[in-house]
C-alpha cells in the first residue's frame, strides 16, 4: 500500500509538458499592416483613375466650348501619398484665335488634402491673340489653389525673375518688361455672395523695369508696384463670355460690374504715385469713373510726356502735379501730397477741371 502511494506520488510529481504559446498576437500586427498597405494601394489607384476621368471630362467640356487643351506626355503619379499630374508641355487652341504654349507643367495634391493643389510651370511661354502676342520666361513659377467645394476660394501665384515681350499692332514697337518678383493673390470678397461674383485681388511686383517707358520719361529707376483691387459682377462676365469679348463686356455692365481700386501704388527712388477710386463702363462701353491721387516727384515726368504738346492745358497739368522745383529738396520732399482728382467721363480724361490733351477713351468692344 505504501509502495503504491509512493508510485502515485512520484507520477504526480512529474512536470507536465508546457503548452505551446500561440503566435497569433505576434503575427497580427504584420498582417494588419499588410492589409492596410493593400487597401491603401487599391484606394490610391482608384483615386488616380477617378482623377484621370475627371480630367478627361474637363478637357471634353472645354473642347465643347471651342477651347482645346493638349497635355503632352501626360502622366499621373505620386504613389503612395500624392496625386501628381505632369505634362511635358501644355498647349491651348481656341476658336476665337487664342493660342497658348507653355513649358513643363505639374500639379500636385496630397491624397489626404485633395482640395489644395500646388502647380508649377516652366517657360518659355507664348500667348497669341488676334490683337497681338505676349511671350516671356521666368526662373520659377508656383501657384497654390484652395478649393473647399464652392469653387476656387484662394489663389496665390509667385513668379521669380519674370520677363515678357508684348507685340501688338497698336504699339509703336515691341515692349519689353521684367521684374525681380511678381506675386498675385485672389479670393472671393469677404461678405459677398455667389450672386455678387466679387473678387479681391492683390498684385505686387518688385523692381519692375520697362525700357521703352524709361526712355519716354528719361528715367531708368526700377519701380515697385502694388495693386489692391475688388471686382464685382464676375459671374456675369464668365457666363456671358462664351469666347465673345463683346458679350462679356455687355453682361458685366448689365450686372452692375465695377472695379474698386482700393490702392494702386507705384514708387521709384525719385517719384511715387498712389491711386484709389472706382471704374466701370458707360453706355457706349467706354471706361468711366473717378480716381483720387497723391504723389511726389511727378512734375518732371508729366513735363517730359506733355510738355510742349498742349499749351496752357498741359502746363497747368504739369504745375498741378508738381514742377521740377517742387520735386526736389525741402523737408517734406519724400512725402506724398494730394493731387487733382482724375475723372473719366464721356470718353475724355480730366485732371481736375482740365481735359488731358490728345487723349480719348475708346469703347472696350
Amino acid at each position: 500500500m505504501d509502495a503504491g502511494n509512493r508510485a502515485s506520488d512520484h507520477e504526480s510529481a512529474r512536470p507536465t509538458p508546457a503548452r505551446r504559446a500561440s503566435r497569433f498576437w505576434l503575427l497580427a500586427p504584420f498582417v494588419l499592416v499588410g492589409l492596410v498597405v493593400v487597401a491603401w494601394s487599391a484606394a490610391w489607384f482608384l483615386i488616380r483613375d477617378r482623377v484621370a476621368q475627371e480630367l478627361d471630362d474637363a478637357l471634353g467640356a472645354q473642347a465643347a466650348l471651342g477651347r482645346t487643351w493638349t497635355c503632352a506626355d501626360r502622366s499621373i503619379a505620386g504613389f503612395p501619398f500624392r496625386i501628381e499630374i505632369a505634362c511635358a508641355a501644355l498647349r491651348l487652341r481656341a476658336e476665337d484665335g487664342l493660342a497658348l504654349d507653355l513649358g513643363p507643367a505639374r500639379a500636385v495634391a496630397q491624397v489626404y488634402q485633395p482640395r489644395h493643389v500646388i502647380v508649377s510651370a516652366g517657360g518659355p511661354f507664348l500667348v497669341e491673340t488676334r490683337d497681338g502676342a505676349l511671350s516671356g520666361d521666368w526662373a520659377l513659377m508656383e501657384a497654390s489653389i484652395r478649393n473647399l467645394g464652392r469653387g476656387t476660394e484662394q489663389l496665390a501665384i509667385v513668379v521669380d525673375a519674370p520677363r515678357a515681350t508684348i507685340d501688338a499692332p497698336g504699339l509703336p514697337t515691341t515692349v519689353d518688361a521684367q521684374a525681380e518678383r511678381v506675386e498675385l493673390y485672389a479670393r472671393p470678397s469677404p461678405g459677398s455672395t455667389v450672386r455678387d461674383g466679387a473678387l479681391d485681388l492683390v498684385v505686387r511686383a518688385d523692381a519692375v523695369t520697362i525700357p521703352a517707358l524709361d526712355r519716354a520719361v528719361e528715367s531708368a529707376a526700377p519701380a515697385d508696384v502694388e495693386a489692391q483691387l475688388r471686382a464685382t459682377g464676375l459671374l456675369a462676365l464668365a457666363a456671358g463670355r462664351g469666347g465673345d469679348p463683346e458679350r462679356a463686356a455687355r453682361a458685366w455692365r448689365e450686372a452692375g460690374g465695377r472695379l474698386d481700386i482700393q490702392l494702386v501704388a507705384v514708387e521709384t527712388a525719385d517719384a511715387a504715385l498712389e491711386l484709389t477710386g472706382e471704374l466701370g463702363l458707360d453706355d457706349l462701353y467706354r471706361p468711366e469713373g473717378r480716381i483720387a491721387a497723391s504723389g511726389r516727384g511727378l512734375g518732371p515726368i508729366a513735363e517730359e510726356v506733355l510738355g510742349g504738346r498742349g499749351g496752357f492745358v498741359a502746363d497747368a497739368i504739369v504745375a498741378a502735379l508738381g514742377g521740377p522745383a517742387q520735386a526736389q529738396g525741402g523737408d517734406d520732399a519724400g512725402a506724398l501730397r494730394p493731387l487733382p482728382p482724375v475723372r473719366l467721363e464721356g470718353g475724355r480724361v480730366y485732371v481736375g477741371p482740365f481735359p488731358v490733351p490728345q487723349v480719348t477713351l475708346e469703347p472696350v468692344i
